[in-house]
């Protein structure tokens, strides 16, 4: 969605159109899990336990798997949907 989208956003801004939605930089923010887990450090607003960096090792994922317990969720560090 182009609403989700920050260059979008920015774009229309710089043309002198107000865009009805989040400020590009929340949009940067928000679409990353690990930028969006920073901000929030920031506020020391507590969070659900998880890594601050992504993995991209499978042997590593499944070592932090095994020390975590399961079932685990693995999930995308980009995107939406929770």
């Amino acid at each position: 969605f182009l609403s989700e989208n920050a260059s979008f956003a920015r774009a229309v801004e710089d043309a002198g159109i107000t865009f009805i939605g989040p400020s590009p930089f929340s949009i940067e923010i928000m679409g990353s899990k690990l930028a969006a887990k920073a901000a929030v450090r920031e506020y020391d607003i507590p969070m659900v336990p998880g890594l601050d960096e992504a993995i991209k090792d499978i042997d590593k994922a499944k070592a932090i798997a095994r020390e975590v317990g399961f079932p685990i969720l693995i999930k995308a560090s980009a995107g939406g949907g929770g």
